[in-house]
Order: structure tokens, then C-alpha cells, then sequence
């Protein structure tokens, strides 16, 4: 690539990175309104690695400052200078990473529990408890556009208020039930054209109950959960009213843990939820001929088993495996172009404070093999991180 061409992406990086606008974005059109090859990926990280690099010259004192005030917090002190300018680093990123989560349609969650008595305690949870976000740029799903998208496309996100309330019989048995809002909006592009709908929120319920053993850290819990059924609005080709519904699936959760060593957890479970014969369905408003958008074929069962060590007083890690068998091949929408799954994952958490306790993870997945169509998909993997904040007042 010729020099001047990198130094003018360095210029226009450098410009921009620092304005309310898309940085990356200048840096594809540069080559798109002059007609020059696409510098590629490799040169878009290099011009955000010098970027960061910049910066940190820069505020090179803030930076030792974040350092240090890091160090102060793993061994758990947060009086220092340092410590509570990392700390408040730490609590003014948390914002933008809900923000930046969401708009990528990553799950994102809040809850908090708070104890009425010694026996009643009492939850609300506020997640997005499934979605999709697929899209096809090549290949043959992406051969033929399908209006304003290269091919195939889904972008689906749901999100869910649940209300929970426990009550403790005594320190062994408790029982816990509740009631979950549930709303779904996104757009799919298929041969059958574009979808854009919504819904508001629809109800279901859970109930279940839980055994403990607090001496030994052992809970065996089972909670059954309701089917939700939405009730969708919206347009067929930007053009035609169209309705429908969706019903997400009942479930059935066991969840267990029991000390099986001094600091040492042993802990699992297993879901099961019932997405055979669930179906997307529109059909234009005053008549017309339904299209049936996705069409589950198989309930899934899903399996995870893990080992937890207290290290100290702070530090806990862990290590997990996951499993879920595969249902039937080949597949009947690109939309869902795996079947089954193989994972492993590591955690840590990190007890910042006696109330502050931070916790994450990362995990690799070894998708299933599946075929739509022409299509094989085979050799496929994905990597997930996920991050917890925890506060006692």
C-alpha cells in the first residue's frame, strides 16, 4: 500500500476518532468515494492501535495513576488516591458498556433482592432472555439482496421485567414463584421479503422450589417457567399492515451446587425448553396469505457442570462444560444455521470491597454441524465474555 495512502488514513483517523462521528466508518469511505483498494482490516487496527497509543502518551500520568490505583484494589484497598480514581474509572465505564451491549444485542441485565423478613424476600430482574442477530454477506443466503439487505437477515431481540417472591419454610426448604412481562421487536429478510414487527408486553408465570443444606453449601432448585405468548404488529415490505404472535417456549430449570472439598464447589444444570412446533406467523390485516417466518422443529435440553475454588479471601475461579444435543438435519431456515453445542468456560470473581464483588467469564463454544438448502455449516465456534457487578447495601 503506498505510503500517502496510509498517511492519509492516519490523518482522517486521527481527525475524526475524537468527533461525535464513526471513525471506522471514514475509513471505509476514504477508499470507497476515491476508488483506491480497501486498506483491510489489518490497517483499520493499526490506525486505532496508534490512536490508543496517543492517547495514553498523553494522559500518560492518568494512565499510572489507573495502574496503581488497580493494584490497590486487588489487594483490596480502596482508601488510596489511586484506588478511588480507578474505582470511579471503573463505575463511569459501566453506562457505556450497557449502552455498547445493547446496541449489539448481547444480553444485558439488572436485578436486585432485597429481604422483607427473615423468611420472605422478594426480586426484580430486568433482562433479555433470547434474541438473534444473523446476517449473511456471502454465499449463497447472500447471492440475492433482499431489499435494503445482502441476503439473509435477523435482528431479534426480546426484553423481560420478572417479579419473584421467596418464602423460606425454614433454613432447608423454600418455595419462590413470580410473574414475567415479556415484549419482542426486530426485522427478518428472507425469500418471503421483510418483516418488521413488535409487540407489547404479554405475561407468563414461575413457580418452583428449592432444597439447601447450608452446612455442606449444597441447593438443588427447580423452577418451571410458563410459555409467553406475543402479540405482534407491524409491516410486511415497508408496505403492507400485517399481524401475528409468537409463543416462546415453557421451560423447566434444575439448578445444584454442593461442597465437595474445603473451598471447593461442585455445581450444575439443566434446562429444558420446549421449542418444538413454535412457529413466527404474519398475516396481512384484512386477509391475505400467512406467512410463516421461523418454524422450530425440536424442544432443546441443555447441560452445564462445574468446579469452583476459593483461592482466598477475594479470588474465586471456576471452570464449566456445556453441552446440548443436536435435533434434526438438515435444517429448514437459514436463520438458525447450527444445531447443538459443545463449550468450556473459565470464571473468576473478585471481591472488590466487603459490598462490591465483581465477576466474569469467557467461554468457547464448538457449534453443532447443520445444513440448509445447499449449504453445509460446518467447523463453527464462537467465543463469549460476559461480565456481573454485585453490591450489598
Amino acid at each position: 500500500m503506498p505510503l500517502l495512502h496510509l498517511i492519509i488514513l492516519a490523518i482522517i483517523q486521527g481527525v475524526t476518532v475524537f468527533l461525535p462521528v464513526s471513525s471506522s466508518a471514514h475509513l471505509i469511505l476514504f477508499p470507497a468515494l476515491t476508488g483506491t483498494t480497501d486498506q483491510g482490516p489489518i490497517i483499520d487496527v493499526a490506525v486505532h492501535l496508534g490512536t490508543l497509543l496517543a492517547v495514553m502518551l498523553y494522559f500518560h500520568s492518568d494512565v499510572r495513576k489507573i495502574f496503581f490505583g488497580a493494584g490497590h484494589l486487588l489487594k483490596g484497598r480502596t482508601t488510596p488516591p489511586e484506588a478511588r480514581f480507578a474505582l470511579y474509572l471503573i463505575y463511569a465505564t459501566l453506562p457505556a458498556i450497557a449502552v455498547g451491549l445493547a446496541t449489539r444485542y448481547n444480553p444485558v441485565s439488572f436485578s436486585i433482592k432485597q429481604a422483607i423478613t427473615d423468611k420472605v424476600d422478594v426480586a426484580v430482574i430486568v433482562d433479555q432472555p433470547f434474541g438473534a442477530n444473523i446476517e449473511y454477506t456471502a454465499g449463497a443466503f447472500a447471492a440475492t439482496p433482499i431489499g435494503p439487505y445482502p441476503g439473509g437477515f435477523a435482528d431479534v431481540t426480546s426484553k423481560a421485567m420478572t417479579f419473584v417472591g421467596r418464602y423460606k419454610y425454614n433454613d432447608n426448604f423454600s418455595v419462590h414463584a413470580g410473574a414475567r412481562a415479556q415484549s419482542l421487536t426486530g426485522t427478518i429478510a428472507s425469500a418471503d421479503g421483510i418483516l418488521n414487527a413488535s409487540s407489547d408486553y404479554a405475561w407468563g408465570a414461575l413457580v418452583g422450589a428449592a432444597y439447601e443444606r447450608p452446612d455442606i453449601a449444597m441447593r438443588v432448585a427447580l423452577t418451571y417457567n410458563s410459555a409467553i405468548k406475543n402479540k405482534l404488529s407491524g409491516m410486511h415490505n415497508f408496505a403492507t399492515p400485517v399481524s401475528g404472535s409468537h409463543k416462546s417456549p415453557e421451560s423447566l430449570n434444575l439448578e445444584f451446587q454442593t461442597g465437595i472439598a474445603t473451598d471447593t464447589l461442585l455445581f450444575g444444570s439443566v434446562r429444558h425448553a420446549k421449542w418444538g412446533g413454535r412457529s413466527l406467523e404474519t398475516t396481512p390485516v384484512g386477509g391475505g396469505t400467512t406467512i410463516n417466518w421461523v418454524n422450530f422443529r425440536d424442544d432443546s435440553t441443555s447441560y452445564t457442570l462445574g468446579v469452583g475454588r476459593k483461592i482466598n479471601d477475594k479470588l474465586s475461579l471456576a471452570v464449566t462444560l456445556g453441552y446440548e444435543g443436536a435435533g434434526t438435519r438438515p435444517g429448514n431456515t437459514p436463520l438458525a444455521p447450527t444445531n447443538g453445542y459443545k463449550s468450556i468456560g473459565l470464571g473468576a470473581s473478585y471481591n472488590v470491597t466487603d459490598s462490591l464483588k465483581v465477576s466474569g467469564g469467557l467461554q468457547y463454544v464448538k457449534l453443532g454441524d447443520q445444513s440448509v438448502g445447499p449449504v453445509s455449516f460446518t467447523d463453527n465456534e464462537a467465543i463469549g465474555f460476559g461480565i456481573k457487578l454485585a453490591y450489598s447495601f
